[in-house]
């Protein structure tokens, strides 16, 4: 990792002295890739915006695949995924042949407890060939399978994507150009071990896999494969498996308090607790470390009721001006509801304070007339 650090900061000095467009956009990438590694969430938002407008004069496809693959990354870490599973959705039906951003969206609905679509999607990738890709992408969508498919505890796919993962069992999970980086492949290898009732094997991935995830200083990915371990070794109940659980347990815990990086509650957290019912206290007790520790690190969010005397009609012109001047008030506009009529709107927004989205709303010369601060309430949070 420090040799890493030491390359990087001597391309950003290169890439600052010289006039060259790919390598500024490179180093920025590579910055928000380094970020979400460490779990330094708001950065690595922060750098793969600046990528992303980077890339605005020039061919931008590989720049905007690039940037939907990183806020994946950070909206998953940071509990959000419900915010962009309704464009993954409407991304894929409109695109039923292209199976690019599939894996994707099954993950979503794997995390927000659809087991049934995500059930669909896992045979339908996993039993295409040319589902799977064999270019950059191969490694990570492997991944998104095994996750899933330990998960619901699916046996027999679980053992074909084992099969196919193997290989990869002593790489870092990485994605080019300087897009992700999501820590060691055995530990997805540990998690598909355990579905397959492999104990031997599920340890062997899951210490190397900590191992390497320590070595990277891949804090989110560290306290996720701890907690995955602990799972493991509850489930098997050998004879000191329970206090070692624990301990893997209150490390994980102890890795998101220091650096605030690990994904906050889900239906399929409760669900992986509940699979490991000898842990369930312990594993209760994290995920409430968990969500105490987003809540602390995110913005307020604001649901706001603009009000128009005419139809409301945005261009991508006038979506640009409002995200401009979001930016350089620090505020961020999430998604909007519009009305049937589309005379009212309701949107969500990150923001400071209220005043800040008023000072927004002034210079964009939108209405604000109802501001309320809100927070999130979902069904899988009492499932």
């Amino acid at each position: 990792m420090d040799r890493f650090e030491s390359a990087l900061e001597r391309y950003r000095q290169i890439a600052t002295s010289g006039q060259h467009f790919v390598d500024k956009w490179c180093v920025t990438g590579a910055q928000a890739m380094r970020a979400i590694l460490v779990g330094d969430f708001s950065e690595a938002e922060n750098k793969t915006r600046d990528s992303l407008h980077m890339a605005q004069n020039a061919d931008a496809n590989l720049a905007t695949g690039v940037y939907g693959m990183q806020m994946f990354a950070i909206r998953r870490e940071q509990g959000r995924l419900a915010e962009v599973a309704p464009i993954f959705k409407r991304f894929v039906d409109e695109h039923s042949e292209d199976a690019t951003w599939r894996p994707g969206f099954m993950l979503i609905c794997s995390d927000l407890g659809f087991e049934a679509q995500a059930r669909d999607n896992l045979v339908r990738l996993a039993e295409s060939e040319s589902s799977i890709p064999v270019d950059s992408k191969r490694l990570v969508t492997l991944t998104y399978l095994a996750e899933v498919a330990a998960r619901l505890r699916d046996v027999e796919h679980a053992g074909r994507i084992y099969a196919l993962l193997l290989p990869f069992q002593d790489q870092v999970v990485t994605v080019p150009v300087f897009t992700l980086c999501c820590g060691s492949a055995a530990r997805f290898l540990g998690m598909l071990a355990h579905a397959l009732g492999d104990w031997s094997a599920a340890e062997r991935h899951f210490e190397y896999a900590l191992r390497m995830d320590e070595r990277l200083r891949a804090w989110p990915w560290l306290a996720h494969g701890r907690h995955e371990y602990a799972l493991m070794l509850a489930a098997r109940n050998g004879i000191g498996d329970r206090a070692r659980a624990q301990d893997l347990l209150s490390m994980a815990a102890a890795t998101a308090k220091n650096s605030r990086c690990s994904r906050s509650s889900s239906a399929s957290l409760a669900r992986r607790q509940e699979q490991g019912s000898k842990a369930s206290r312990g594993l209760q007790s994290w995920t409430c470390n968990v969500q105490s520790l987003f809540k602390e690190n995110h913005m307020p969010r604001f649901m706001i009721e603009r009000n128009f005397a005419e139809q409301l009609e945005v261009t991508g012109e006038s979506a640009a001006t409002v995200k401009r001047i979001n930016d350089e008030e620090g505020v961020e506009w999430l998604f909007s509801f519009l009305s049937a009529d589309k005379k009212k709107t309701y949107c969500l927004y990150e923001a400071p304070n209220a005043d800040a989205i008023r000072a927004a709303a002034r210079r964009a010369d939108l209405p604000a007339d109802v501001i309320i601060e809100v927070s999130d309430l979902r069904p899988e949070m009492f499932n």
